[in-house]
C-alpha cells in the first residue's frame, strides 16, 4: 500500500488496503481498516478504527458521505459485494453479503443484517438487532416488511455493478489502475453484462413481470 494523506495510522494502528482496492483521496482511513480486494471507497467518506477493527470484505462499494466508526467492543464488517448508499453511518455494525443500506440510513452498535437485504433509505436498525438473510426492513426503528425473492437479489446486483464499474474509472482517472482483471460480484461470478448492463430499464425488460410494481426507493412492493 502506498502512503497517502487521507490513510492514517493512529496509536499503532495503520490501514491495510489491498493495491486492487479503490479509495478515493477525498476519504479519509484511519486506523485498524482492512479494505480487501476489489473494494471501493468513494468520495468524502470517513472509515475510522482506533478502538476495533472494520473490515470491509471483497468488492464491497461504500459511496459518497458515509461515515463508519468501530467503537471499542463493536468491529465492523461491511461485507462481500455490498453496496452503502450515499450518507449512511455504520456505527460498530455489520452488513452481511450482497446487502443493500438505503440512502441516509443508520445501523448502530452490534446490529447484523444478513445477506441480500435491502435497509430502506432513512432506516434505523438499532442496537443489536439482527435482520435475517433476504429480507426488507423499513423505517425508524427498522422492522421486517417482508421476504426479498430472487428478482429483488438481482436488482441489489444490478445497482452494486454500476457503482462497482463506476469506481474503476474514478481510480482509472487518477491514474491508478484499482480492480484490474477483477470481476464484481461475490466470489468469482461475473454478472451477466446482458442482463444488468443499462439496469434497471434493461434489467426490467429481461425480468418482465417479476419487476412489476416495485418502488425502486424502497424495493417495497406495491399493492
Amino acid at each position: 500500500m502506498e502512503e497517502h494523506e487521507n490513510v492514517i495510522a493512529v496509536a499503532g494502528k495503520s490501514p491495510e488496503i489491498d493495491a486492487t482496492a479503490y479509495v478515493d483521496p477525498s476519504a479519509r482511513v484511519i486506523g485498524h481498516v482492512i479494505i480487501e480486494q476489489g473494494a471501493a471507497i468513494y468520495p468524502g467518506c470517513v472509515l475510522r478504527a482506533e478502538d476495533a477493527p472494520i473490515y470491509v470484505r471483497r468488492n464491497a462499494v461504500v459511496l459518497d458521505m458515509c461515515f463508519i466508526e468501530a467503537p471499542k467492543g463493536s468491529e465492523v464488517v461491511i461485507g462481500e459485494a455490498a453496496l452503502v448508499s450515499h450518507r449512511v453511518t455504520v456505527h460498530g455494525a455489520q452488513v452481511g453479503a450482497s446487502t443493500l443500506v438505503g440512502i441516509g440510513s443508520i445501523l448502530l452498535d452490534r446490529a447484523v443484517v444478513g445477506k441480500e437485504c435491502i435497509v430502506s433509505a432513512d432506516s434505523l436498525v438499532p442496537p443489536r438487532k439482527h435482520v435475517e438473510d433476504r429480507s426488507l426492513v423499513v423505517g425508524s426503528p427498522a422492522r421486517v416488511k417482508r421476504k426479498l425473492d430472487d428478482a429483488d437479489v438481482a436488482r441489489i446486483r444490478a445497482s452494486h455493478e454500476e457503482a462497482w464499474e463506476k469506481a474503476r474509472l474514478y481510480g482509472q482517472s487518477f491514474g491508478a489502475a484499482p480492480m484490474e482483471g477483477m470481476t464484481s460480484g461475490i466470489g468469482q461470478v461475473k454478472i451477466d453484462g446482458d442482463i444488468f448492463a443499462g439496469a434497471p430499464d434493461k434489467l426490467k425488460r429481461k425480468m418482465g413481470r417479476q419487476f412489476g410494481g416495485v418502488d425502486f426507493d424502497t424495493m417495497d412492493r406495491e399493492h
